[in-house]
């Protein structure tokens, strides 16, 4: 975990438009990609980002969320838990 996914959670956590759209540029083709590979469409892919969005942002709000992994991987594991399920 670096100082730039910490900056992000924090700007996520603040409703920082340009750390969402950070966010969404980094990591959004990678679970599109997950997706579409898993037989979902583009659209799945936005609904399961968005949602996964949500629910690191109130992560970020509880003010008890450690990320102890880089951001990338968790809001991969969450997309692809959301996903299966």
């Amino acid at each position: 975990m670096d100082s730039t996914d910490l900056d992000l959670l924090d700007g996520l956590g603040r409703n920082d438009r340009k750390a969402i759209e950070q966010l969404y540029e980094q990591h959004y083709r990678m679970v599109q990609t997950f997706i579409i590979n898993n037989n979902g469409t583009a659209d799945d892919a936005r609904d399961i980002f968005q949602e996964a969005m949500i629910l690191l942002y109130e992560k970020t709000q509880s003010g008890t969320f450690e990320l102890t992994s880089k951001l990338k991987t968790y809001v991969y594991s969450v997309c692809r838990r959301l996903w299966l399920k």
